[in-house]
């Protein structure tokens, strides 16, 4: 503010030091400027309250939203560590390694098994087997040989123990004979999967893993696939439980959002055609984010923590531009003088639509200062637009687009419609009959 208020002193007295002459070339050519402008705004309302330019417009909104809703039909939800760091970050190449040559070729699942029970139970025992089965037959599975399931190295350790000291040896599955096993020096790496009681030296809990490969083991969506088969911990859930959740929560924050818009709206709008057109242009340019949402997708956006809080903040950001418009053109109703729709609509530009058009360039050159900051949420180049500088240009654009041709097209041919069905009341027809 400080700035702006200096900057403004010297300006004015820079303008005080001019020369009479100077200053009257200057209103001169202000005046000029006026009139040129009054003359577009004439021109310009003029197209816009014509049926054939309501026509054309409609057509591009049916284009336009068809294209958004392709958009929004192929979102797909992708939330992924690498998101979360700096470009120059190098947890980036961690990353990329391990999705690239760790995930496709090996990926583990841990089994926790914390109520093993009593394992000398023939029946027990034989569960437990169908249990590591049932995860080694899925077709992913790279086979036993890379299970880590120590039962079967157990069973080894028996056949040994039996040929040595015969039947008469430790019992199977006893504490003392799973003691032994652990201990023995090719055995002693089980150590870690097991967990015994300190104070009855019983085993009371184990651990495996089964081992899996294919290409697709990098996607997120396969692995929440296989989280769903899984009834166990994965390592990577922190992300794959969200994959679900995500766009039944974004679809829910953009109706309550939108609803939020609406109210306001009525608040300060008492007209419901008004309220109707500023709400249907809010929900055309955001869906509760048809366009932005839509046109994301399009562009390379997928849906994550970040992508949706941005996407909720563009519905708050797009409700100025039509809000604007159509309460300034509501107003114009008020006024006796302004009959038609094109001089209702000539007014609201000349107060509005300038200050539309400045918003929109002095927000995007703002968002664009983001651009120093090299992290996905606001990274921007042609080939890696990221998601805040994206929703925002595109709700900007959007927006003005809406304001400045859509929405006045639409209140002048409903202003038109209003004004020739009034000229047929029921009292005039049959005062003509």
């Amino acid at each position: 503010m400080n700035i702006i208020r200096n900057i403004s002193k010297i300006d004015n007295n820079w303008r005080d030091r001019r020369s009479p002459e100077k200053k009257k070339d200057r209103i001169t050519q202000l005046k000029f400027l006026v009139i040129q402008v009054h003359k577009f705004l004439d021109s310009y309302c003029e197209w816009l309250s014509s049926g054939f330019t309501s026509f054309v417009i409609f057509l591009m909104l049916c284009g336009y939203w068809t294209i958004s809703i392709r958009g929004v039909l192929a979102t797909r939800v992708g939330f992924t560590p690498e998101k979360l760091f700096l470009k120059n970050s190098p947890m980036l190449k961690i990353t990329v390694l391990d999705r690239e040559y760790l995930k496709p070729t090996y990926t583990f699942v841990t089994v926790y098994v914390t109520k093993c029970g009593n394992m000398s139970e023939p029946t027990r025992l034989e569960r437990m087997k169908k249990l590591v089965a049932m995860f080694e037959d899925l077709p992913e599975c790279k086979g036993k040989i890379f299970t880590k399931f120590w039962i079967r190295d157990y069973e080894s350790f028996l056949d040994v123990v039996r040929e040595d000291e015969g039947e008469s040896g430790l019992a199977p599955y006893s504490e003392e004979s799973i003691m032994q096993f652990a201990s023995w020096p090719e055995y002693t790496h089980w150590g870690g999967f097991l967990k015994f009681n300190e104070t009855t030296h019983t085993l009371s809990q184990f651990m495996l893993t089964v081992a899996y490969q294919g290409e697709n083991q990098a996607e997120w969506s396969e692995r929440l696939r296989m989280l769903k088969t899984w009834p166990i911990y994965e390592e990577n859930s922190l992300f794959t439980d969200q994959l679900e959740s995500m766009i039944p929560q974004t679809i829910q924050s953009s109706i309550m959002t939108l609803i939020c818009m609406a109210i306001v709206c009525c608040v300060f709008m008492f007209n419901f055609l008004t309220v109707t057109i500023a709400v249907a242009s809010i929900t055309s340019i955001c869906l509760g984010k048809i366009g932005v949402f839509g046109l994301m997708t399009l562009w390379g956006i997928e849906i994550d923590p970040i992508s949706v809080s941005t996407l909720i903040m563009s519905i708050g950001l797009s409700v100025d531009f039509p809000a604007h418009v159509t309460f300034h053109y509501y107003r114009t109703g008020l006024s006796p003088t302004m009959k038609t729709a094109k001089e209702r609509m000539v007014h609201t530009l000349s107060i509005i639509g300038f200050p539309l058009f400045q918003c929109s360039v002095s927000t995007i050159l703002l968002v664009l200062s983001l651009l120093f900051v090299t992290c996905y949420m606001t990274e921007v180049g042609f080939l890696t637009v990221y998601v805040f500088i994206k929703a925002v240009v595109l709700v900007v654009l959007l927006g003005i687009v809406h304001a400045l041709v859509a929405v006045p097209a639409i209140l002048c041919t409903l202003s038109n419609l209003h004004n020739f069905f009034s000229g047929f009341s029921l009292s005039k027809i049959f005062k003509t009959i």
